[in-house]
């Protein structure tokens, strides 16, 4: 951006600079004119482009942007009216906060420039005030705003008071802020003056600031008498760089000597440091009383709550201490990494390996408090480190602190503290490989690279493995004493640990390939992922341990084995889950690689589960790692050790019956390992006796279960599991689950049931008993159950689409079913073409989701269907309209955009109603849509529906198939006979018809006797038990029928015998509807009340002031208006 940044910028400024010129030069000539329209518009164009430079401010930094703006001598009175109402009358409103800081960006600026202010107060013919003065009193204003007037005053008052001609006015600000202090200050006073403060001591000699120490301790000690100030982060903060830089001033310059400008590698392999050297030294200086009270109260400061303060200190007690003498620097830096020692576990704990870590790994757990004082002890180290602080006996002091650092972690309920800590100890390490030398280091250097290494690649935040890797790539480059240290920074560079999946599983695969690394590697998965809060950190450690030991699995599967095995009956449940999928894993990977002897035993170990984790409260991860090892470790072997079952079945027995659906989803898994070695008959007769009467939990899990056993191997009782699914589903049968989750789960597990060996199981279950099946999964596609989560019954739906959808496609593409009588018997074509139809009215469906999945079955059989388009054995299963199918949906690019987007989507859905097969189906998903309230799909149906209506004869032509109106006008009539006592679905088949009362559409159907009598049809579906009806939504759509028939001259009269029925409701609502409706369809239509003799306009205006909702007082207009109307029937 740099390199644009003036070209960016200037034009902003220069147009800001040349409206605040021409406004004060206007108010010059113009006295009192602020008002006027040219300062509205110079006000309007203020705003603006102070926001415009505002954001360049925020994108690229104050420093970089300010240095664009105009300092010249004539800038000064032009900047000091920008200020003024005169000049912008909107300089004072709250909403202008970017304006005035700009401004005052803009003085700070100028008050720079190299000349005596007191020459311009002559010039100031039009204020009484002298120049510095007017600055200082606008710096006071706007010192305690809490915006960014605020930091702007703080610039504009520090340039001044550090200028030699206005220095004489600190004395005064630094009085007057000590007596605001010793009344009441408000917080963003106190910031105010701190700032001021701060960067005036920053940007003066210590001789100057010396000089005022008395006052500066005074008002240091007021502000610290106050809590309620010191309990404000920025206060804090504004006193630690208070603090420190008035300890700096009391110092003298920092020496060369410490500074190492650069590190050449030489041809040996190792760095040498090409340091500077300065004869002059402050070895013998004498250290004030006041720095060794400030380095006090920094080193207090680094425990401080929030990091903006403990980072301050850091740097502040680092540049400190690089003034003072060697010993006196070697004194705090001991200071500091004593803070360690606050918080830090017991001795007998502090001697193995990982000890740092606070999650209680060993029993012990460090309060939350310690992250603070680590994180501060950690950068205060790392800024040490960074200038070349840290002496070579301090060194392995530090070293053994970080080591322990990067493994720190604190929980804090459900989460943990200490990813700072650790992201700054990365950081120390980083700041030691750029200032120590390789001979230093080499001592420390093995156990270093195997800590950043670990923490690089099995860390779990994102930023902790990317500061390690930082590290350790650093120390590679500029120490190159690691081992296999380029090799390893490949593996482990910014971007292969950036996924924390492919740290886990594959740079830390490749690391261990290394033998000085894999034992390392191996003892942080144990000691530390296994066990960490996180659930998903112990899934990957577990994955990561299975791949470790793949390098050579007999010998590190049974080492950790042995290792992980007193984690299972250990009291923490993390633990145990941790072990427990780590078991899992080591036994899928020993069945894998045909080690029986050493699955055998993980099978053996998996005994000694103490009884009590399977009741035990919260135990859902651990059942579900129970039911995961379980499936790995079952063989043959296993289930013959006498009391086998004895530990696992109570344990299947509750997770097959649990609440939570992950459990019983291992717990089927489990089930189908089982099922692969010994027959499940007995289980399936239990469901089939228990499942009415079960919890809706049990159900879940009987009707998930039932999916996974392996029907090849034994037969399992097929015909009783599939006759309990097939009931779930059925609302007649006594085994109908009302359980939502039950009936998906029903869906899911009879397509894999079919799907698992398509020839087997036809054969074992027989022809009716799969279209049993396949009827029940078409059944399923009606179910439309809401409850309080909404449209619940699109999981069903969904599904059914997909069980469907595999089942059809499978039985097509099978060769053995193909050469086989079954398939004509299973799934004869006339159910083949149902179930297609039944996906067709899926994949109009309201939901997107709901035909995003239909499309893509329908789709997919489609594609299926033309590739087998010659296949002799399959003609009679011929997709009525094939050709025009692939037209429309085999051409897509995305199948899921194309079925969401209803734009897309109906133009080609739609013309296929003139497949007889699919007019029907396909026209009851269409009126669903029309009826919901999503526009997205209701309006492209009612659209096409209507081009295609438009398009359609209106009587059915003699002796062909091509569609006519009525048609479709049947079809839907069959609908409204069928569900015409179901409101939900009465509603949108009402507006469906509606759809033909359109005016383009009424027209053309009144001219022919056919269309007559289908609009006859509509009122008098309309019009059937009005009076009699209760839903609002129906009467309204039956109302508005009514009201549409008026224009058409034949069926006036009736239509007129319904509207009076609406206009005289018993509800209101629906009168004040009618009304409405009237109107509109006066304005929209010729109803000729002139010729009755009526005046039009007054019966519009009886519609339209007549108070329909008050009972009593709308009887009269009622009546006038309906006589206008028969007058005009008449």
């Amino acid at each position: 951006m740099d390199p644009y940044l003036e070209r960016m910028v200037l034009p902003a400024i220069d147009c800001f600079r040349s409206h605040a010129r021409r406004s004060f030069l206007h108010s010059q000539r113009h006295p009192g004119s602020a008002e006027d329209e040219t300062f509205v518009v110079h006000s309007r164009r203020f705003s603006r482009l102070t926001e415009l430079i505002y954001r360049f401010i925020q994108v690229r930094g104050r420093k970089t942007v300010v240095r664009l703006f105009p300092h010249q001598v004539d800038d000064l009175s032009i900047a000091l009216s920008c200020l003024s109402p005169s000049v912008n009358p909107a300089a004072e409103r709250p909403s202008e906060w970017a304006y005035r800081y700009i401004v005052l960006l803009w003085l700070s600026l100028i008050t720079k420039i190299p000349f005596d202010l007191a020459r311009f107060d002559t010039a100031q013919a039009h204020d009484a005030k002298a120049t510095a003065e007017t600055l200082e009193a606008i710096g006071k204003k706007y010192l305690d705003f809490a915006g960014m007037e605020g930091v702007g005053a703080a610039l504009l008052l520090t340039g001044l008071y550090t200028r030699r001609d206005t220095g004489s006015l600190l004395p005064s600000f630094i009085g007057a802020s000590i007596a605001s202090c010793e009344k009441d200050p408000n917080s963003f006073e106190v910031i105010g003056i701190l700032r001021v403060l701060t960067d005036i001591i920053k940007n003066s000699e210590g001789s100057t600031i010396n000089s005022f120490d008395e006052p500066l301790s005074r008002l240091s000690s007021l502000i610290k008498e106050r809590d309620i100030l010191m309990g404000n982060t920025v206060i804090r903060h504004l006193m630690t760089k208070l603090t420190c830089r008035r300890a700096l001033a009391c110092l003298p310059p920092r020496p060369v000597r410490t500074r190492v400008k650069a590190k050449i590698l030489e041809v040996s392999g190792t760095s040498s440091p090409n340091q500077v050297q300065n004869p002059d030294s402050n070895e013998d200086i004498d250290v004030p009383s006041f720095v060794e009270e400030s380095l006090e109260d920094i080193l207090a400061s680094l425990q401080d709550k929030d990091t903006v303060v403990r980072w301050s200190a850091a740097k502040g007690l680092a540049r400190t201490s690089e003034r003072l003498p060697r010993d006196f620097n070697d004194q705090v830096l001991d200071s500091v990494l004593a803070l360690f020692d606050i918080h830090t576990l017991p001795a007998e704990l502090d001697e193995k390996p990982f000890g740092a870590v606070g999650d209680g790994g060993f029993g012990v757990q460090l309060p939350s408090s310690a992250e603070s004082t680590w994180h501060g002890a950690c950068l205060a180290t790392a800024e040490f480190a960074r200038r070349d602080l840290v002496g070579k006996d301090q060194l392995s002091n530090a070293i053994k602190w970080m080591s322990k650092a990067l493994y720190f972690d604190v929980r804090k309920g459900s989460h943990s503290v200490g990813s700072s800590v650790r992201d700054a100890a990365a950081y120390v390490i980083w700041s030691l490989a750029r200032s120590q030398d390789a001979n230093t280091m080499k001592p420390f250097a093995f156990e270093i690279a195997r800590r950043l290494v670990a923490v690089s690649v099995y860390d779990r935040e994102v930023q902790i493995r990317r500061a390690a890797s930082a590290a350790f790539q650093e120390s590679v480059g500029r120490l190159n004493i690691f081992p296999h240290g380029i090799d390893v920074l490949r593996k482990t560079d910014f971007y292969a640990v950036s996924v924390r999946k492919n740290s886990f599983l594959v740079s830390a695969i490749q690391v261990a390939e290394h033998d000085e690394y894999r034992p390392f590697l191996i003892d942080h998965l144990i000691a530390i992922s296994i066990r960490h809060w996180d659930s998903a950190m112990r899934a990957l450690a577990s994955q990561g341990l299975r791949a470790l030991c793949s390098l050579d699995l007999r010998d590190l599967g049974q080492k950790v084995m042995t290792r992980i095995t007193p984690l299972i009956t250990s009291l923490d449940n993390n633990e145990v889950h941790g072990g427990l999928l780590t078991l899992a894993e080591l036994a899928d990977a020993f069945t894998q690689s045909g080690h029986a002897d050493l699955q055998l035993e993980v099978y053996k170990l998996l005994a000694k589960l103490p009884p009590r984790l399977i009741k035990k409260y919260g135990n859902e991860l651990v059942l579900s790692s129970i039911c995961y090892a379980l499936q790995t470790s079952l063989s043959t072997e296993a289930l013959l050790l006498p009391q086998s079952e004895t530990w696992w079945r109570p344990a299947l027995d509750t997770s097959l019956k649990h609440r939570d659906v992950g459990v019983q989803e291992s717990a089927a898994r489990a089930m189908s390992s089982l099922s692969k070695l010994r027959s499940c008959t007995d289980y399936v007769k239990v469901a089939s006796k228990d499942f009415p009467t079960s919890t809706p939990n049990a159900q879940q899990g009987y009707a998930r279960t039932l999916g996974f056993l392996d029907f090849a191997a034994f037969d399992h009782g097929i015909k009783t599991g599939t006759d309990v699914l097939i009931n779930a589903l059925t609302v007649e049968s006594r085994g109908y689950s009302k359980n939502v989750e039950t009936r998906r789960n029903a869906c899911v597990s009879l397509a894999q049931i079919l799907l698992s060996s398509p020839l087997a199981t036809s054969r074992a279950l027989g022809g009716l008993h799969v279209t049993r099946i396949i009827q029940a999964l078409i059944t399923a596609l009606e179910d439309y159950t809401i409850d309080e989560r909404g449209d619940v019954g699109s999981w069903i739906r969904i599904a059914a689409i997909n069980s469907l959808g595999s089942i059809a496609k499978t039985f097509l593409e099978s060769s053995e079913l193909r050469e086989s009588p079954l398939l004509q018997e299973s799934f004869p074509p006339e159910l083949y073409i149902t179930t297609f139809a039944a996906l067709l009215k899926q994949g109009a469906e309201r939901l997107d989701t709901v035909r995003r999945e239909a499309g893509q079955q329908i789709c997919s059989l489609a594609e299926a269907r033309v590739a087998l388009r010659d296949s002799d054995a399959l003609r009679a299963w011929q997709l009525p309209g094939l050709d025009q199918l692939a037209q429309a949906f085999l051409k897509i690019e995305d199948i899921r955009e194309f079925w969401s987007e209803g734009e897309l989507l109906f133009p080609k859905l739609i013309p296929l109603l003139a497949i007889s097969e699919y007019r029907k189906p396909l026209l009851h998903g269409l009126i669903l849509s029309i009826g919901s309230k999503n526009e997205a799909s209701r309006q492209p149906i009612i659209d096409n529906l209507k081009k295609l209506l438009q398009s359609l004869p209106i009587s059915k032509p003699a002796d062909t198939g091509a569609l006519a109106v009525p048609d479709v006008s049947d079809d839907i009539f069959a609908l409204a006979k069928t569900y015409y006592s179901t409101n939900s679905l009465m509603v949108p088949i009402l507006n469906t018809l509606f759809i033909l009362l359109d005016d383009e559409v009424a027209i053309v159907l009144a001219e022919d006797a056919a269309g007559l009598e289908i609009i006859k049809r509509i009122l008098s579906l309309a019009g059937r038990n009005a009076n009699k009806l209760k839903s609002i939504p129906r009467i309204t759509a039956c109302m508005k029928i009514a009201v549409a028939t008026l224009s058409i001259a034949p069926l006036r009269v009736n239509a007129i015998d319904y509207v009076s029925v609406f206009l005289n409701h018993q509800f209101p609502v629906i009168r004040t509807a009618t009304a409405e409706e009237i109107y509109i369809k006066m304005q929209t239509a010729d109803l000729d009340l002139e010729s009755a003799g009526d005046d039009e306009g007054e019966i519009e205006e009886l519609l339209l002031e007549t108070p329909w909702s008050n009972n009593g007082e709308y009887e009269s207009a009622s009546a006038r208006v309906l006589a206008a109307l028969r007058g005009a029937g008449a």
